[in-house]
């Protein structure tokens, strides 16, 4: 999870308690609590930078999942539902499995972007990022930029249909976004939670 300097860690650490959640913060960030820091601190229009250096600390950790889930510190996801998703992803990571709400379709690519609440990968499928010679973008939309490139990466094989990337769609209606109201529960959560 990518956190922002101004976003409870210890909160969302609780509230996730029951993943395998690393924190990743930029290198100014003095809390201890981050897991992972990278090597350098973006504006928010840089966050395509912050996705790439997110990839590469991850490829390069030595560090193996059979899925990778990128999610939002202002979301929720039903509990039930994300461990499903998981123990599928899981069962099936010798897939390519891109896992999440596609939002940007590049009719002249086919290429499909994930929106960047909460979208996953199976590690067969992550592994072909990590072994393709990517650039970063300095700016634009983060998730837009892993789509693109992680179709990239993939279509520079050149698989057999069938062998190439398989596109699942989420169940928005449980992934939580900012808010949430429901007998006698009110959550709100992100950059304008306390206006």
């Amino acid at each position: 999870m990518p956190l922002a300097k101004t976003e409870n860690i210890n909160f969302t650490k609780n509230a996730n308690s029951d993943l395998n959640l690393k924190t990743i913060c930029d290198v100014d960030d003095p809390r201890p609590e981050c897991d992972i820091k990278t090597h350098r601190s973006y504006v928010y229009e840089e966050l395509p930078k912050k996705t790439y250096d997110m990839v590469n600390l991850v490829c390069n950790s030595g560090l193996r999942y059979k899925v990778y889930a990128k999610i939002d510190f202002d979301v929720f996801v039903d509990k039930a539902y994300f461990h499903d998703v998981m123990k599928f992803m899981i069962d099936n990571h010798k897939r390519k499995i891109y896992y999440g709400d596609p939002f940007s379709f590049n009719s002249a690519t086919g290429r499909v972007a994930m929106n960047g609440r909460f979208y996953a990968v199976t590690d067969t499928l992550f592994d072909e990022l990590c072994g393709c010679d990517f650039t970063e973008r300095e700016k634009g939309l983060e998730d837009s930029w892993f789509g693109e490139t992680l179709g990239w990466c993939v279509d520079k094989k050149k698989y057999k249909k069938g062998e190439g990337m398989v596109l699942l769609k989420s169940d928005e209606s449980k992934v939580i976004h900012k808010t949430y109201y429901n007998q006698n529960v009110g959550l709100k959560l992100g950059r304008f939670a306390s206006k």
